[in-house]
């Protein structure tokens, strides 16, 4: 299985990931081990609170890593990516052109919700997905103000959501991962992603995360989290092609 990791922060000294080459490499040595091939690494894009980095200097510090990979011999294929901070500036970025697909060409944006409560939801998604783009939510499980309910509306009205590996085993707190354990029993995940930032301690969580959504849903969802739909998504496919998690099954 060809994994593909859509939400991560191994871009070096560019936002509240990796903080220098050393930790980026040290990511993508963790990363290997667990069998991804392939990183859309997704720096912040906007007016959040992780950080702001621009497509031009990522794609700068994309190039940086991917030659100190070839130096360490580490087989990681980087695509370009970004996580969207929802702020009204986004629309500016948007009409700028200033914004980055899942894998580069793609119309699918990886979009996260300010963490402050925000009572509009729906309609500010919508109206990004106006403009011609597709949305993937980035961890719907971690926005306390989001109920499922909501996410399942956000669903049906097209868009896919991608569930954090580390709320499975609480790295988020009890809330977020009975949130992503409610998403999983209405089938509502459709990707999966690391979410990495730092090495350390990563090889025990994902470890256990890894193993605890092997053992309730089996080898197929992992797949399905990790290679089909994020294949899908690179592919620019349309949201109905990117089924539930648990279809595979």
């Amino acid at each position: 299985m060809a994994m593909i990791d859509v939400h991560n922060h191994i871009l070096p000294g560019v936002d509240d990931g990796a903080q220098d080459m050393a930790s980026a490499l040290e990511m993508a040595r963790i990363l290997r081990a667990f069998g991804f091939d392939t990183i859309a690494a997704s720096p912040h894009l906007g007016m959040g609170p992780g950080g702001d980095v621009c497509p031009k200097r990522a794609e700068e510090v994309r190039a940086e890593l991917r030659e100190a990979l070839e130096a360490e011999g580490l087989e990681l294929k980087l695509l370009p990516n970004s996580e969207h901070h929802v702020t009204p500036e986004l629309f500016e970025r948007m009409h700028e052109n200033k914004v980055v697909g899942v894998g580069g060409s793609s119309k699918w944006l990886l979009v996260e919700l300010p963490w402050m409560p925000i009572t509009n939801v729906a309609d500010v998604l919508f109206r990004i997905r106006t403009k011609g783009f597709k949305l993937l939510l980035a961890h719907p499980e971690r926005y306390k103000y989001l109920t499922v309910k909501e996410g399942e509306a956000l669903a049906a009205q097209g868009l896919r959501l991608q569930l954090d590996l580390g709320s499975f085993v609480g790295l988020y707190g009890q809330g977020a991962q009975q949130k992503v354990l409610d998403y999983m029993a209405l089938d509502l995940g459709h990707v999966l992603g690391t979410d990495l930032h730092q090495p350390e301690e990563a090889k025990v969580w994902l470890s256990d995360a890894f193993k605890m959504v092997k053992t309730t849903w089996g080898e197929e969802v992992l797949e399905m989290g990790f290679s089909t739909n994020p294949q899908c998504l690179i592919a620019d496919e349309d949201p109905d092609n990117l089924v539930g998690l648990r279809r595979s099954m």
